[in-house]
């Protein structure tokens, strides 16, 4: 959980060819960056109870 280029929030800006297919504009702030934190977080919960259970 590092900030900068790739950390979070990611700071790489979307491409021309990414805003044509892309859905109406978010309204939360880093959006995308939050569901993709929480499905790693969810599967690596899963992986690690799963595990346990």
């Amino acid at each position: 959980m590092d900030t900068g280029e790739y950390g979070f929030p990611g700071e790489i800006e979307d491409g021309p060819a990414l805003q044509l297919v892309k859905p109406v504009p978010e309204r939360f702030q880093h959006a995308e960056e939050r569901r993709l934190f929480h499905a790693a977080l969810t599967r690596a919960r899963h992986k690690t109870c799963g595990a346990f259970g």
